[in-house]
């Protein structure tokens, strides 16, 4: 008679490590649960674009000429991508600076759903003789449908915010053709009704699509996960090409430990991820807020052997990293370096 499976987690912070590393090595000593996990896990590091790369890859989804996000997080939002090439194309404000244009963080533009049906009409006007069709699940996230493989490599917002544009605007055979709809975008929304209606108000314009994600809907491979918690929809879209559940993620760990079915979960938790300009004050409270409800929690959980193994996930400057824990690896004592990479 077989017993059921164990509890594990692999919880997915974003931004888990901040810049510079200085302030890492900072904000350990006010985070004593994060300190001692990180302090006795085993430490890997991986090659990886950026967090949307490191969704895929870990359901075994690889890259296309893009790295298709757009397909799947249009599955997380209930929409069918069917089998035509899909791209995210994600209302942004751009701020004119001296020498450049410097990407603002789009989830500060809160833009209502009734403007975002009147920007929509405007695009889908313009570019229609194009055959390009736009489509907004959600006031802040569009879609665009082509009926052609694209030949480009993107970048996502989460990698430009608070940086100039110029070195991550797309590349390729076809980065050319999606620089003039930039362009062309630019211009449609320059003067359009809503972004008057807003600067009247002190809001950011939305000035332009930050057009990204590339790709046609495949299917995953298996992965360890037996359930997913996020509100994140890229990975709630391989979460439901995969045929697993997705459900919102719990106010904390506590929550979380009391709903959990034996299994290995994954959770995303997007709490640190802000933009880089941000005052330090503001994320240093939404650390000791995921220390309180996340790290002191699952550390008392490993203690008491309720949870198997805890693996903190995050991406950092081009690498995939992951800090695996065990309820035994509380004990190595000769373990006390909380360094990022593995040895």
């Amino acid at each position: 008679m077989s017993s059921a499976p164990p509890l594990t987690l692999q919880l997915l912070v974003p931004a888990l490590v901040p810049e510079p590393l200085d302030a890492w090595r900072a904000a350990l000593p006010h985070l004593p649960a994060l300190q001692r996990l990180l302090a006795r896990a085993e430490k890997s590091a991986s090659s990886c674009d950026h967090l949307p790369a490191l969704l895929l890859a870990s359901f075994g989804v690889e890259r296309q000429q893009d790295w298709p996000a757009a397909p799947f997080s249009l599955l997380g939002d209930e929409t069918d991508p069917g089998a035509d090439t899909w791209l995210l194309a994600e209302p942004v404000h751009l701020l004119a600076q001296r020498t450049s244009l410097v990407l603002a963080d789009p989830r500060r533009l809160l833009l209502s759903t009734q403007e975002s049906e009147a920007l929509l009409a405007t695009v889908n006007r313009h570019f229609a003789h194009a055959g390009l069709a736009f489509c907004a699940p959600q006031p802040h996230r569009w879609y665009l449908r082509l009926r052609q493989d694209l030949r480009a490599r993107t970048t996502p917002p989460c990698v430009a915010v608070g940086r100039s544009i110029d070195a991550f605007l797309p590349q390729g055979a076809d980065a050319l053709m999606l620089h003039g709809w930039f362009n062309e975008i630019q211009m449609l929304l320059h003067d359009h009704p809503v972004n008057a209606a807003r600067e009247g108000r002190g809001e950011a314009a939305v000035n332009t699509l930050w057009i990204w994600g590339a790709g046609r809907l495949v299917e995953p491979a298996t992965v360890a996960a037996t359930c997913v918690w996020a509100e994140d929809p890229l990975l709630r879209g391989l979460a439901r090409a995969s045929g697993l559940p997705a459900h919102a993620p719990p106010a904390g760990a506590a929550e979380w430990l009391v709903q959990a079915q034996p299994g290995e979960h994954w959770i995303l938790l997007d709490a640190l991820a802000g933009s880089t300009a941000e005052p330090g004050s503001e994320r240093s409270a939404r650390a000791q807020a995921l220390e309180r409800s996340w790290f002191a929690p699952l550390l008392a959980a490993l203690t008491a052997r309720r949870l198997r193994n805890l693996t903190l996930a995050t991406h950092h400057q081009g690498q995939a990293l992951r800090f695996s824990v065990r309820p035994g690896d509380l004990w190595k004592v000769w373990r006390q370096s909380s360094g990022l990479l593995h040895g």
